[in-house]
């Protein structure tokens, strides 16, 4: 996360300047310098599963304009599907359907001298994993109760929820 003075922010004023007539908002924030979206497209994965972590990545382009990232899909393997800047750019189908190995997403992000603020997987949590914890944050958006080595983990039931499509 870096500074992004976009937002307006009304604080209490500083006494230096009390007696001024008005009160300025003050611009201030914070924005990902990039993230990089991962959705396991392993066999473990089902279609309904896969269309609801579509439309999750789309529902964060919509709700943060200025979100710029990279959507990769993977299994044992890495699908790359390019940087997205629009709701546009995300495709609406999945493939992949292999095993799962997450090492494959970290040795692209490192081979491509990505240096993202946030890599934000949506998975199962079933799959093998690297030795070594990378210097950039790592959320897990996991369907299930599996164990994950390290990063903030969001559990999600997915039972009651249907994807809200591109």
């Amino acid at each position: 996360v870096i500074p992004d003075p976009n937002e307006y922010y009304f604080r209490r004023p500083d006494r230096r300047f009390s007696d001024e007539e008005f009160i300025l908002p003050t611009l201030d924030g914070e924005a990902f310098k990039e993230a990089v979206f991962a959705i396991d497209c392993s066999g473990s994965m089902g279609k309904e599963e896969a269309a609801y972590c579509i439309s999750e990545v789309c529902q964060i382009f919509r709700l943060f304009e200025k979100v710029r990232g990279r959507l990769i899909f993977h299994d044992t393997e890495v699908y790359d599907q390019g940087d997205i800047d629009d709701i546009k750019d995300i495709p609406q189908e999945i493939w992949g359907r292999g095993g799962t190995d997450f090492r494959p997403v970290f040795e692209f992000i490192k081979e491509n001298n990505l240096n993202p603020s946030v890599l934000v997987f949506f998975t199962d949590g079933e799959g093998d994993f690297p030795d070594e914890v990378p210097n950039y944050d790592v959320i897990w958006l996991c369907l299930t109760d599996a164990s994950l080595p390290f990063g903030k983990v969001i559990r999600i039931d997915i039972s009651d929820l249907r994807p809200i499509y591109c």
